[in-house]
């Protein structure tokens, strides 16, 4: 009994030996592989194991032969997963390539079907897509998932085009142009845009995918709405709360200095690549500039001062908050590393500092402490900007 148990640990640690190497020494789906080199490569890092070509080949054989509802009978062929294919019978050699495991899809189509990003039949098809690709077999994208599909919170279906769009203008070095999106009168999801001869149209894409236009009058146009195009240098795109943002440079209403801003990619329209303009560097007085970063942009620094997605750069303000002790950790979590500043005659409570963009979305998140767990030290403008806030919200009741 204990030496059919020992030739199954060999059997098992030598599959894990083959697969070690197909993970770790392959780079590239073109490169070839051959028992003679895993062999050497597997009696230098483990001398101990004796392990011959023969047997080495006789695992590869197998793993290639047999697809995978058979090589489950073989408990130690199933631990290397498919993707080994043999490319040249006479000289046995083959080529690897990697692929995700079961858990591996499922995971990613958990964060797929989370996205409020996509809409049902793209994150559907964006996951059949995904087990096609990977030649996993018997995984059913719409049947056997405990998610919820999220439903889609807009009309934009450019929405996802726009992230390859936006990818390519980073790698690219470019800048893009875009119309910001909006809702009219009727709750059409589209855009605004304002003509060379100073008249406006809504564009929309109407229930049958077809991209519409009418021109309106001026009376109709909401006050804050410009209606130009937008030039963006696109420097990174983040994920937040199943929301897909830009962080990019630009400039105001297309005023002003410029600045590093947040946009929310399925609210941009008609979005284009502007060839000829090649993307600019984070000026060096803005608080997120950093050199030998791409773009000399410190996205570390730009993350840590954001609350929401909310960014404008004007309002970054340097704070110094007093934290109560128990309440430090939830601090750690959402600065990072802080600096804690003892308070004379207070074992209690704390000093910090920290980089924040000012808005009503970090008041709201403020107000959530009481003054004894956490509040504004200073700056004296952003403490009075804060009671003002409150005073507001309190009048309103």
């Amino acid at each position: 009994m204990n030496d059919k148990w020992d030739k199954v640990q060999n059997a098992i640690f030598r599959a894990f030996c083959i697969r070690e190497y197909l993970e770790t020494q392959l780079t590239s789906s073109e490169e070839t592989v051959s028992a003679p080199e895993i062999c050497d490569w597997i009696k230098e890092k483990y001398p101990e194991e004796d392990i011959s070509r023969q047997s080495v080949n006789k695992y590869l054989d197998v793993i290639e032969q047999y697809d995978d509802e058979k090589r489950n009978r073989y408990s130690e062929y199933s631990i290397i997963k498919s993707g080994l294919k043999k490319k040249d019978t006479k000289n046995s050699k083959y080529t690897y390539k990697k692929v995700l495991t079961t858990d591996q899809l499922s995971m990613l189509s958990e964060l797929v079907y989370s996205s409020v990003f996509l809409d049902e039949n793209t994150a559907i098809d964006l996951v059949l897509s995904l087990a096609e690709y990977d030649n996993i077999d018997g995984f059913n994208a719409k049947a056997g998932m405990n998610s919820v599909i999220r439903p889609f919170k807009g009309e934009n279906f450019d929405a996802f085009s726009n992230l390859k769009l936006l990818h390519q203008a980073i790698n690219q070095n470019r800048f893009i142009s875009y119309y910001k999106g909006a809702v009219n009168e009727k709750g059409q999801d589209g855009y605004y845009k304002k003509e060379d001869n100073e008249k406006w149209t809504w564009n929309w894409v109407d229930k049958k995918n077809i991209k519409r236009s009418e021109e309106i009058s001026a009376e109709k146009i909401p006050q804050n709405e410009h209606g130009k195009k937008i030039l963006v240098c696109p420097y990174k795109i983040v994920w937040d709360n199943s929301r897909c943002y830009l962080i990019g440079l630009n400039q105001f209403n297309g005023e002003g200095c410029w600045q590093v801003r947040t946009f929310r990619i399925d609210r941009m329209y008609a979005l284009k690549i502007i060839e000829e303009k090649e993307c600019k560097n984070t000026p060096k007085n803005s608080p997120f500039y950093k050199e030998k970063e791409d773009f000399c942009f410190d996205v570390e620094k730009f993350m840590g001062s954001i609350f929401k997605m909310w960014a404008a750069e004007e309002k970054y303000k340097k704070l110094t908050f007093c934290v109560r002790k128990d309440k430090i950790n939830i601090m750690r979590d959402r600065f990072g590393g802080i600096k804690l500043i003892p308070i004379e005659n207070d074992e209690k409570h704390f000093l910090f500092e920290t980089g924040i963009q000012v808005s009503n979305t970090f008041f709201s998140w403020l107000s959530g402490f009481l003054p004894d767990e956490l509040r504004i030290f200073g700056p004296k403008e952003v403490k009075d900007e804060y009671t003002e806030h409150l005073k507001k919200i309190c009048n309103g009741y």
